[in-house]
């Protein structure tokens, strides 16, 4: 049974692998995947890029660096990225990083916030003097990632993998018409957000590997579990999770794991199939953005998660855990 491996999946020891996350800062998925990462004994995180998307930038990098605090990683950096999409986000779905921002569980002491390096020159200069091959986990656009391969092509190289979040292959996009009226609904916002930056990692030959919206469809937000998470009450990240879980019923949407799935399989790669699969990428017109199988199309590996109730499991009982630094 996948459950009953949890434990194991949890404890076991490894080599720390070097990461850097780089999100759009969605509320709550992609500070809920960082709330996660934080619980990674195997993951050396050299970084947070803060990347334009479904956030404002400010409070975006404000949280970002509440929540290291927070679990006792104040010195990871934190990076404000120069990039700019192509398609704005809708403005309603940008205004709640400003309430995660005031949380009180973030705001227990004040600090001054340190000025962001620009995350485009850091990551070249931290892939261009790296020892080891580094993990880029992903969760907004590719925006960022677009700009630093143009300005330094030989950092592929140092990249073991990309993991993102981003695209639907077999199923409906997440581009709604009421907001993009001209686009005809099939892509996921990840990937529409800025299609060209897509079109750039297309053409490179880095190893990529999909969580798109047919795995994130698989394993909702369910009421159970956010119940099953306000239980989770005596570990700082566990209790902060708890908190940003709940703007998840905000506007009495549908909401699944989306960001917080694909800092799993990081976590717990065991607890997905992973197959090869042929993706072509349509970088404009009405279909911009859309991420389609098709036979001579990008290679690349695509996650589906096996067990969605495990995945549960596995995410609580990490923030029922100290993290490394024991918050």
């Amino acid at each position: 049974m996948i459950a009953s491996s949890l434990p194991a999946l949890a404890q076991k020891k490894s080599v720390a692998r070097p990461l850097i996350f780089d999100h759009d800062g969605g509320t709550p998925d992609d500070f809920l995947a960082l709330a996660l990462l934080l619980t990674l004994k195997d993951i050396d995180l050299r970084g947070v890029i803060c990347s334009p998307g479904v956030t404002h930038l400010e409070a975006s990098m404000s949280v970002t660096r509440k929540m290291l605090a927070l679990a006792g990683r104040a010195t990871v950096p934190v990076l404000r990225s120069v990039a700019r999409g192509v398609h704005a986000y809708p403005t309603p779905w940008r205004r709640s990083v400003w309430v995660a921002d005031a949380l009180p569980i973030l705001n227990q002491r004040a600090f001054a916030a340190p000025a962001a390096p620009d995350a485009v020159e850091w990551l070249v200069s931290q892939l261009t003097a790296a020892s080891a091959a580094v993990t880029l986990l992903i969760t907004g656009s590719f925006c960022t990632l677009a700009l630093a391969l143009d300005r330094q092509p030989s950092i592929e190289s140092k990249i073991a993998e990309v993991v993102w979040m981003g695209g639907a292959l077999r199923v409906a996009g997440n581009v709604s018409r009421n907001d993009e009226p001209s686009h005809d609904g099939s892509a996921e916002w990840n990937a529409y957000f800025d299609p060209p930056a897509a079109a750039r990692v297309w053409r490179s030959k880095l190893p990529l590997v999909l969580c798109p919206l047919d795995a994130t469809n698989k394993v909702p937000v369910r009421r159970e579990f956010q119940q099953r998470l306000a239980t989770v009450r005596h570990t700082a990240l566990g209790d902060l999770a708890g908190q940003l879980n709940a703007f998840a019923y905000a506007n009495g949407e549908e909401f699944y794991f989306w960001d917080l799935l694909a800092a799993a399989y990081v976590g717990a790669p065991a607890l997905f199939r992973v197959k090869d699969d042929e993706v072509a990428l349509l970088a404009d017109g009405a279909s911009a953005g859309r991420t389609k199988p098709e036979p001579g199309g990008r290679r690349m590996k695509v996650m589906d998660p096996i067990d969605p109730r495990a995945i549960e499991d596995y995410v609580l009982a990490q923030w029922r855990t100290r993290s490394p630094t024991g918050v």
